[in-house]
């Protein structure tokens, strides 16, 4: 297994001070004083992989995304919905005409067995 650590700023919101029972290792009282000051408060997150490798990749992923990156697969993803929507519109168009020829065709077989009765 491979851990690492991702230390994120989260605004604080609630305009409270940040601890300092937090674990301060990478941190010295100066920048604490300094997150203070701007309400933000580090959060760790540790993550963990199955080998170093994947960890790496993560940790390159990571780093390299962008919310441009982001918005362009949204973008892609919300197209291919509409494609696919307008395709289901096309195919319950394409059963509805189905559903009147059949009905067309069990009126005409109907036709064609009472003229044949009589």
């Amino acid at each position: 297994r491979f851990r690492f650590e991702i230390v994120l700023p989260i605004h604080n919101n609630d305009n409270e001070t940040t601890s300092k029972n937090h674990d301060s290792t990478d941190y010295g009282d100066e920048d604490e004083m300094n997150t203070n000051r701007h309400n933000i408060q580090p959060k760790r997150i540790v993550l963990e992989a199955r080998n170093e490798q994947v960890g790496k990749e993560w940790m390159e992923l990571i780093t390299s995304e962008r919310l441009s990156y982001t918005k362009a697969e949204i973008s892609n993803l919300l197209s291919k919905i509409n494609t696919v929507n307008e395709e289901k519109m096309h195919l319950e168009q394409q059963i509805d005409e189905l559903r009147l020829v059949e009905k067309d065709r069990d009126a005409a077989i109907q036709d064609a067995n009472e003229w044949k009765d009589k």
